[in-house]
């Protein structure tokens, strides 16, 4: 008789039930990082948040969806009018993150459940990442000087402005205007990758640098 870890590892990611289960596990992945916080919504609730995006997807009823949405929404605004209230500035910031990563958890349900794995993993990653790595941001970003914020600005118009804009097509010598501005716009990340990592982790991020 075949293992539930067989079964989950052969089932096709088409199937609902498999959906369902990887759609918890990614809520589970998303509160870890509160329940370690102490936050009052842990791995349950987040959980539950997107076994809630899931099944309401499932039933592919745009009104249950909508409502799911609205409840999620209207608990995460009591988790930040509780945090506003709050005399602590942490307490208050942790309380108005927990109730945006709420909403997020909800969407990856949703996501999961209609298809969109490989988005609503990556979602999931993302959001656990930039809860891990709070204290690394939040140092980095009170540490710039005003050269450092215009490099970044510099660089978000070189790849969200400038790319979009540059024509998708081959010129003279095979030429392509994009492609050679992709590898401006990665130069130009990997530049700022490496400084970001030597600011932050000193000389122990040389390794790091050294690889990219």
């Amino acid at each position: 008789m075949p293992s539930i870890v067989d079964v989950l590892t052969q089932a096709p990611l088409n199937s609902q039930v498999v959906r369902v289960v990887l759609a918890a596990a990614l809520g589970l992945f998303l509160g870890l990082e509160r329940e370690w916080s102490h936050k009052a919504a842990g791995i349950r609730t987040f959980t539950l948040i997107s076994l809630l995006g899931a099944v309401f997807t499932l039933l592919d009823h745009e009104v249950l969806l909508l409502l799911g949405g609205l409840l999620v929404i209207v608990q995460g605004l009591m988790l930040g009018v509780r945090g506003l209230m709050a005399d602590d500035e942490a307490e208050e910031g942790l309380s108005l993150t927990t109730s945006v990563t709420m909403l997020v958890a909800f969407g990856v349900g949703a996501l999961v459940m209609d298809g969109y794995i490989l988005v609503g993993v990556t979602v999931a990653v993302l959001s656990s990442m930039l809860l891990v790595l709070k204290r690394e941001l939040h140092s980095f970003a009170w540490g710039m000087s005003r050269e450092e914020l215009r490099s970044a600005v510099e660089f978000a118009i070189l790849a969200f402005v400038i790319y979009p804009l540059l024509p998708n097509e081959e010129f003279a010598y095979g030429i392509q205007p994009r492609t050679v501005w992709l590898m401006v716009v990665t130069v130009a990340a990997i530049g700022i990758v490496n400084y970001a990592v030597v600011k932050t982790y000193g000389g122990r991020g040389i390794a790091v640098t050294g690889f990219f």
